[in-house]
């Protein structure tokens, strides 16, 4: 069977390695992108890997998504120019 394009909340938060509220608190905040299919939330598992490769080597906890939460029209996370 081949792997998920999307994960569930526990899966994400599993694969994340951080607590199921950790990552609602993320997600309610616009720091991690989501997928939202009717009232069902779900993660993009290539958005996740893409979110911790953004991460790496800031300082801080330093945001890179800016405008509308860092989301474009379609609601897809844009990244900072550098």
């Amino acid at each position: 069977m081949p792997n998920p394009l999307l994960v569930s909340s526990r899966e994400a938060a599993r694969l994340l390695a951080i607590s199921p509220r950790t990552l609602w608190a993320m997600q309610k905040s616009g720091e991690i992108p989501v997928v939202r299919i009717r009232r069902s939330i779900r993660f993009d598992v290539k958005d996740l890997e893409a979110w911790i490769e953004d991460r790496k080597g800031l300082d801080n906890g330093e945001q890179k998504y800016t405008n509308n939460n860092g989301r474009d029209a379609s609601g897809r996370y844009l990244r900072k120019e550098a």
